[in-house]
């Protein structure tokens, strides 16, 4: 509970303060492009005639003349751009690596209770049926147009809601992306136990999968079925099928390797007898629950102290590239 407490207050001066700096951040159409530094990026679509937003952030050594790869990070349900960034620490990451960060924002009121259509879930987003898979497409374009992008090593990460998208995205935009990761989320669900469950399009070509799941996810059940976190009618497919659906459409081998780490509370399935050099990570994290993987969430005197899901993401990423 007391874990709890902390995440709570964490969050919510979160929610509080970081719209409010994000507002002095520099404009990405107005301010020079400076070596790590998080912009603002504005693109032309709009929301209740309010232009849709995303944060940028361009690495340590930053030169206009090097196309960059391009990690799109997804935030949840009810958070933002900016609590991403921090969240994950991708930011930092990229200025080690080298490659670009952009962390888009989902349908909200004021910078708040943001979210995004994935197809099956979330909120007015889904309701309105908004089209956030174009969404994402502008924002890379818009990227695209002011700095230099490596149009094959683009990828997608979410979690939560923006881990559905991510699952979405990767399946209508499979030639767009070189790899996506899936992180507490589920590949298709229903609004309620009556509809017909909602499942992705089938890929036009495989893409290399990073999933990870908390074993005690009660926001998104690993195994399945309704959110006990929040006691509503919505149900969510189990990973097993998430995974299913993508090793048909990678056309991978049932066969796989695992391994026990961090003193076996992390397990990871990997399936890289796939089509076109795609290959399937999956990580379950044993004790653990509806939170990012990393040092925001996980304490130094932790089974899971050193734990960090964010740099095994891009390492990934970077193995792939697109043709």
């Amino acid at each position: 509970m007391g874990n709890l407490r902390i995440t709570l207050h964490y969050r919510l001066w979160c929610y509080i303060l970081l719209p409010l700096l994000a507002g002095c951040a520099a404009s990405f159409n107005n301010a020079q492009l400076q070596p790590s530094s998080t912009l603002e990026m504005k693109v032309k679509s709009t929301i209740n005639g309010v232009r849709r937003t995303a944060l940028i952030h361009l690495p340590t050594n930053f030169n206009i003349e090097t196309a960059y790869p391009l990690v799109v990070v997804i935030h949840g349900a009810f958070s933002t751009a900016e609590i991403m960034e921090q969240e994950t620490g991708f930011s930092e990451l990229a200025d080690k690596e080298q490659f670009v960060v952009m962390y888009p924002n989902g349908m909200g009121i004021f910078g708040f209770i943001q979210h995004w259509n994935a197809g099956h879930c979330c909120g007015k987003a889904a309701s309105d049926d908004l089209d956030d898979v174009a969404f994402i497409d502008e924002c890379i374009d818009t990227a695209a147009q002011r700095i230099s992008i490596d149009r094959k090593r683009i990828y997608i990460a979410g979690f939560s809601n923006g881990g559905m998208l991510a699952y979405r995205y990767a399946s209508e935009r499979s030639t767009t992306i070189s790899g996506a990761a899936a992180l507490g989320a589920s590949a298709g669900g229903r609004a309620t136990p009556d509809d017909p469950w909602w499942m992705p399009l089938p890929p036009k070509k495989p893409v290399p999968l990073f999933i990870a799941h908390g074993i005690d996810d009660q926001a998104i059940p690993i195994d399945g079925g309704s959110s006990t976190a929040k006691n509503g009618k919505r149900q969510y497919l189990p990973l097993a099928d998430s995974i299913s659906f993508w090793l048909s459409n990678n056309g991978c081998s049932w066969a796989y390797r695992q391994e026990s780490l961090y003193n076996q509370k992390v397990f990871l399935r990997s399936w890289q007898n796939c089509a076109e050099g795609s290959e399937i990570k999956v990580y379950t994290i044993d004790g653990w629950g509806h939170q990012w993987p990393g040092p925001v969430f996980i304490k130094d005197d932790s089974s899971l102290a050193g734990f960090d899901i964010t740099p095994l993401i891009w390492d990934f990423f970077k193995k792939h590239k697109g043709q």
